[in-house]
């Protein structure tokens, strides 16, 4: 069996990845920070829990997920190839 493949979408992001898009998007979820934790808090994730976080982007979403779920927990996301997005991911989450 092969293992899958990373492949590019067929329809691409309307907005995007420019460096001001991705800086769009910063400012858009440190904006809706607050809104994503409750959310999750609401979902009841929580400490041990292994979550998927399906388009992940730069981490907005996954790094709050990986407070609630802790060292014994796990959250597994795809960054996508290219446009910077690995370089902001380390940024972030350092």
């Amino acid at each position: 069996m092969n293992p899958p493949q990373a492949r590019e979408p067929s329809t691409p992001y309307p907005l995007g990845h420019t460096g001001h898009e991705l800086a769009r998007l910063a400012r858009q979820a440190r904006l809706i920070d607050p809104i994503t934790r409750r959310c999750l808090a609401a979902a009841g994730v929580g400490q041990g829990m292994r979550v998927l976080d399906l388009g992940s982007g730069v981490g907005d979403t996954a790094f709050p997920l990986a407070e609630r779920v802790g060292d014994c927990g796990e959250v597994i996301g795809g960054v996508r190839r290219g446009s910077g997005h690995r370089q902001l991911v380390r940024a972030h989450a350092s």
